[in-house]
């Protein structure tokens, strides 16, 4: 919660696609059920004829209005132990006539699946808005290169989570001769601008999704890695322009609806599916995603950077462990840049950076 949990924080992780293995698989039952295989291929589809059949589009619509409108009525009356929450909230929204059942990821975030399998992704642990942390500048200069070589940057900042770091990196990256695009994060920017990339930055909220690939058999369970858009859930669906894209991509699970557990609208996330139609990075290039968990090393994690590194070709990812502050993680991604790129204007070290 934004004033009840204690954040700790997490560790930067810079990964590179030699240090992706190839995932486990999760094979089916004797009594001849779909084989179900998480091995970072694509992404397994949840059959909703299994579940009963596909849900109308209004129907989901009604479904997604009336998890928002519970999850508002009871935010006040939620506990501060992330545990604890999640298990209620888990037990409220299974009260409701539109959800089959709710299932707790590894990293304490619930997901509710609707009665055709539908999942719909809700944060139990928020990244709260924090003031920055102190950063001491290193006593070591470092003695060559490592930004990719090309010019084209995208630095997307979801919701200003940034914050002030945003700022830096673009400066430390303009200084440097890069041709910088921004963006907010919507899904438009997500589907046509992370093309032919150099460097991308994004500052974003994850989270894992947990859903049952069978009806009520929790061992076909599979996790999935959400990444927050700056996009939010247009209900009705008709409302938006991009409807029918979104409800494909939500359908084939690149996208999933998202919400936090103490309320606000929902947000469209990103997952790996995502990555793998619309994501080509240049050689030698950087993906920093700038949010909880992103290089975690749970499976779900390592599918996320598998497809960004192997996939969509990027040359080396940077991703947080574990839950991180908002101020904290803005911090530390425009001291990164600064320090790597020699502007040595944030903090400034002494002996100067790449000076």
């Amino acid at each position: 919660m934004k004033n009840g949990t204690r954040f700790c924080w997490g560790i930067l992780l810079l990964f590179t696609a030699a240090c992706q293995s190839q995932g486990a698989q999760l094979g089916g039952r004797t009594d001849n059920p779909p084989e179900v295989h998480d091995d970072f291929g694509d992404l397994p589809q949840i059959p909703a004829d299994l579940f009963g059949g596909a849900l109308s589009d209004n129907d989901l619509d009604s479904a997604s209005a009336a998890i928002e409108d519970r999850l508002q009525q009871t935010s006040a009356s939620l506990p501060d132990d992330p545990d604890a929450r999640a298990a209620q909230v888990a037990v409220d929204l299974k009260q409701l006539p539109e959800v089959r059942n709710a299932l707790v990821s590894s990293d304490k975030n619930i997901t509710v699946q609707l009665r055709d399998g539908t999942p719909i992704l809700i944060l139990n642990q928020r990244r709260p808005e924090g003031a920055p942390a102190p950063v001491a500048p290193p006593p070591v200069a470092a003695a060559r290169e490592e930004l990719p070589t090309g010019d084209q940057a995208l630095l997307i900042n979801v919701e200003n989570l940034g914050g002030a770091g945003t700022g830096r990196i673009n400066d430390a990256l303009s200084a440097k001769g890069y041709k910088i695009t921004q963006s907010t994060g919507s899904l438009a920017d997500l589907r046509t601008k992370v093309r032919d990339m150099d460097v991308l930055w994004m500052g974003t909220h994850g989270g894992v999704m947990k859903v049952n690939m069978i009806p009520d058999d929790d061992g076909s369970a599979v996790e999935i890695m959400a990444v927050g858009t700056g996009e939010q859930v247009v209900n009705p669906c008709e409302a938006s322009a991009d409807c029918k894209i979104n409800r494909q991509d939500y359908r084939e699970l690149r996208l999933l609806q998202t919400r936090y557990v103490d309320g606000g609208p929902g947000f469209w996330a990103i997952t790996r599916g995502f990555v793998r139609k619309y994501w080509t990075f240049h050689p030698k290039s950087l993906a920093y995603v700038d949010g909880c968990s992103t290089g975690g090393t749970f499976r779900a994690a390592e599918g996320f950077r598998s497809d960004v590194l192997n996939v969509a070709h990027a040359g080396a990812f940077l991703g947080w462990d574990a839950v991180v502050t908002v101020g904290g993680a803005a911090d530390v991604g425009g001291t990164f840049f600064d320090r790597v790129t020699g502007a040595n204007k944030f903090v400034a070290p002494d002996p100067k950076q790449r000076p």
